[in-house]
């Protein structure tokens, strides 16, 4: 006889795709226990970051977000970014670099 977890889902030795999908969500569960929403949302963003390879626009699509919102909470973990120095200007008064 199999046990039930406290959502009623059944806990037990099953190894088919449905056993294995259940123990994988309890396991995801417990880990999310004792964390702040702020701490689970911040892993969230960065882990979907790292698997877009730094792409923003592809990860704020995947988190139901927009590309402003993600800007905004990366933001405010990390503080505002640097701007980029302005190039040195040539003797002409130009920029060399082409913007």
């Amino acid at each position: 006889m199999q046990s039930a977890a406290p959502d009623g889902a059944p806990v037990g030795r099953s190894r088919d795709a449905t056993g294995v999908a259940i123990e994988a969500a309890q396991a995801a569960a417990r880990d999310l226990v004792g964390r702040t929403v702020a701490e689970v949302e911040q892993n969230l963003i960065l882990e979907t970051l790292s698997h877009c390879l730094g792409n923003r626009t592809h990860a704020a699509h995947i988190l139901g977000i927009s590309i402003r919102t993600l800007r905004n909470k990366l933001e405010a973990l990390f503080g505002r970014r640097r701007r980029r120095a302005a190039p040195a200007l040539g003797a002409s008064g130009l920029s060399k670099v082409s913007w």
